[in-house]
């Protein structure tokens, strides 16, 4: 079988997707085309032949390119994750687009049950030698854990605030996590806040923009924890296995929430009612909840995943 997989331009909403891809390769020859950042992560994917990478383009050229590259192949299934009207031009057997965001439902599960699938597939990365490389070039393996932090986000509104992520990590790493070595991740203006933070932290390593995502997830994997806020980030974290811990405020947990047996997530003041991302309505409103989350709150939540 010929399977197109269209999926997400942004690394969190194409980590959680990268699942799905993985079972559908176990039977078939995979294309995906998702956004430039994620281009690698599904590469190493088994049974992904090809990846197309999406830079977006004014008056939706980025579609027109991705049918150019697409429509000489007759595709057995074209999988939509974008609902986009191109995968319905292209020559295919059977089409299957995703419904309407369900914000009461995570996004691994609306994704496995538009596929059919019997089970959620969970996240995955494969890693490959050379980003494990980079990593340890970056970062010599000698044995010690890493306390892994992303105080960066793609909105202002899901950010925590800087100080405490300096003395969340003074606390972690004068008990429970003594012997690790504090790495702070991010990239684009995350740059700003991780060297805020880094100067509060003599010996923390600022790694802000200087790793790929595969080798981000490199690191990761030697990670003893990570704590981040709701970013892409924090998906491919869980999607490595290390023990995640996800900080949120305004955003929707029941659908956002790191997936994983190692993931947990923090929140101050959960309303199970909301369906709706409060940073699409009120940035203000987003970081007055960010900060209600108290330091004693994550620190109490990190130790007890680290455990």
């Amino acid at each position: 079988m010929h399977v197109l997989y269209v999926t997400a331009t942004r690394l969190g909403d194409a980590v959680l997707s990268t699942g799905a891809a993985a079972r559908l390769g176990e039977n078939a020859r995979v294309t995906v085309a998702c956004g430039p950042v994620a281009a690698e992560l599904f590469a190493t994917l088994p049974g992904v032949v090809r990846v197309l990478s999406m830079e977006k383009q004014k008056a939706a050229g980025h579609w027109r390119k991705l049918w150019r590259e697409t429509i000489g192949t007759r595709w057995d299934l074209v999988v939509d994750l974008r609902n986009s009207p191109m995968s319905r031009l292209l020559r295919k057997r059977k089409l299957i687009s995703i419904g309407r965001a369900d914000p009461t439902r995570h996004v691994v599960e609306q994704i496995a049950t538009t596929l059919g699938f019997d089970t959620p597939p969970a996240p995955r990365v494969a890693l490959d030698d050379a980003s494990r490389a980079e990593a340890a070039s970056l970062i010599p393996d000698d044995g010690r854990k890493l306390l892994a932090l992303a105080p960066g986000a793609a909105s202002v509104g899901k950010r925590w605030p800087a100080a405490r992520w300096s003395e969340l990590a003074q606390r972690l790493t004068g008990s429970d996590l003594r012997d690790t070595r504090i790495v702070l991740l991010g990239a684009g203006d995350d740059a700003k806040i991780t060297a805020e933070i880094a100067a509060l932290l003599p010996g923390a390593i600022d790694l802000a923009n200087r790793t790929r995502p595969l080798v981000a997830a490199a690191l990761l994997e030697r990670a003893a924890l990570y704590v981040g806020n709701d970013s892409g980030l924090t998906h491919l974290a869980a999607a490595t296995g290390c023990k995640t811990l996800a900080l949120f405020g305004p955003g929707l947990p029941r659908r956002y929430r790191p997936w994983g047996a190692n993931a947990a997530y923090a929140i101050a003041h959960e309303d199970p009612q909301r369906t709706t991302d409060l940073c699409k309505i009120d940035d203000t409103l987003a970081t007055r909840l960010m900060e209600a989350l108290s330091v004693d709150d994550v620190y109490d939540k990190a130790r007890a995943l680290a455990a």
